[in-house]
């Protein structure tokens, strides 16, 4: 996991401020620091690079804004403006460049102006992009708590301009504010973090943690991204297998098998079988389906060019397979992310695979644990320590001492409605039409049951 620290720090050079600094870059395996208002000179930005460890270190046109990062991430200047300084990272762990914005915009709405198209500008650029600060300003009203009403038109400022980017607000984790005016109950999220689509799909994994304001009036802000680490995962059945042409042989070839047992064991263990069968198939027949579209457009892309050169028949249809190929692994490419982002309320046809893309790795990262509180109130947040908790929560919830209870009382205040006659209609084998007519019934697009079949399987 890589983090990265943002805090409006309200001057740095006081020793309390320096020894916390020291906590969190360890606690939190920090890389890339950004402070705003160190409130002394800039000059002094290496000095205190020294003091906190860290490798590299600048700052922006008005020493608002300081940026320093270890030596396992190349940082360059992208652009240097007064209310944010943009940097192009590339970190060891990471492929491609991306744009990461450090913001502390300005109090007045008419100045904030010009950090806006600032940002435009910068997100434009066609990099993945991030961008982290003191943006000076809520997004709505929930995120002031007393204190007058927020200024409408100025967070409407802000709002037009995250549109227009098309970036995304993180969730965090921690308090909802981010600051609190001294001596006063009042209490804002000034500080965000913000993100475009195409740098929330390079991640599995992205958590925003809003810190405790000791040493400040604001909160340190510490997003960590990176690749889940996953000890293999649950079978599920892929939609875009059936799209394959052998398919339905793999699957007879499994269902043909002679086994012995009642009707729903023989069921079961031709599941169990065919769950063995598909996943050895799907690595042959499909591999990793981002490679595939990849292969494909390039062999699509060799095709057209030899046909400039010859220009036969053959060289027609040899781009006519390729254009075939290619728009079918896009399809089975959409099918896989729709699945995963399941999204039902948006019409198929149109290929949107980069949008359910975005939308599984959301859910993804909706449904991840962060942390949990143990019987004895106290946080957890490694996975092993989460999973042991979980075990040990249902384990206390189900298992105890038994308790008499008359069960009899139970049938004397509660009157039978169910005769002999409705109960053995209740208990008795359902037909096969009934069957039948309840599969087809399913929702295709329904969540799996514990084998991994859902019902667009059967």
């Amino acid at each position: 996991m890589i983090s990265f620290l943002i805090w409006n720090l309200r001057g740095i050079s006081n020793t309390p401020t320096i020894s916390r600094l020291h906590k969190l870059v360890k606690i939190h395996k920090v890389c890339l620091v950004v402070f705003l208002e160190p409130m002394v000179e800039a000059m002094q930005v290496e000095n205190f690079k020294l003091k906190l460890g860290f490798d590299k270190a600048l700052s922006n046109v008005n020493s608002k804004v300081w940026v320093m990062w270890k030596d396992n991430i190349k940082v360059s200047v992208v652009r240097d403006f007064e209310q944010c300084l943009a940097v192009k990272y590339k970190h060891s762990e990471l492929e491609g460049d991306f744009i990461f914005t450090a913001t502390y915009a300005k109090c007045s709405r008419v100045e904030r102006r010009v950090l806006w198209r600032n940002l435009s500008e910068l997100c434009n650029m066609g990099y993945p992009c991030i961008i982290g600060g003191d943006f000076n300003i809520v997004c709505f009203a929930n995120e002031r708590l007393g204190g007058n009403p927020i200024d409408f038109g100025a967070a409407g400022d802000l709002n037009d301009c995250v549109l227009e980017c098309g970036l995304m607000d993180l969730d965090c984790t921690g308090s909802q504010f981010t600051w609190k005016k001294p001596n006063c109950k009042m209490w804002q999220r000034l500080d965000r973090v913000l993100c475009s689509q195409d740098w929330l799909s390079k991640f599995q994994v992205i958590k925003l943690s809003h810190l405790n304001r000791e040493n400040s009036d604001h909160s340190p802000l510490v997003v960590q991204f990176g690749d889940e680490q996953r000890n293999g995962g649950c079978f599920s059945f892929q939609r875009m297998w059936i799209s394959h042409h052998d398919f339905l042989r793999v699957v007879q070839s499994v269902w043909d098998c002679s086994m012995v047992g009642d009707l729903f064991q023989i069921f079961s263990s031709k599941l169990n079988k065919l769950k063995k069968e598909l996943i050895r198939w799907n690595k042959e027949a499909f591999g990793q389906i981002d490679e595939k579209v990849i292969q494909a457009e390039a062999q699509l892309l060799d095709t057209e060019s030899r046909m400039e050169i010859e220009d036969s028949e053959e060289a027609v249809e040899a781009v006519e397979s390729a254009r075939h190929q290619l728009n079918r692994i896009l399809d089975q490419e959409e099918l896989f992310w729709r699945q995963r982002a399941k999204v039902k309320w948006l019409k198929e046809g149109d290929r949107n695979s980069n949008f359910f893309h975005v939308m599984a790795n959301h859910r993804r990262r909706k449904a991840k644990i962060h942390r949990i509180q143990n019987a004895e109130g106290n946080w957890v947040t490694t996975q092993e320590d989460i999973m042991d908790e979980g075990v040990r929560f249902f384990q206390h919830q189900f298992t105890g001492n038994l308790v008499n209870f008359d069960f009899n009382l139970v049938h004397r205040l509660i009157p039978g409605l169910v005769n002999e006659e409705m109960n053995n209609m209740i208990v008795q084998r359902p037909s096969e039409n009934e069957i039948f007519d309840v599969i087809k019934d399913m929702d295709v697009d329904s969540a799996p049951g514990p084998d991994g079949f859902g019902g667009h399987f059967y």
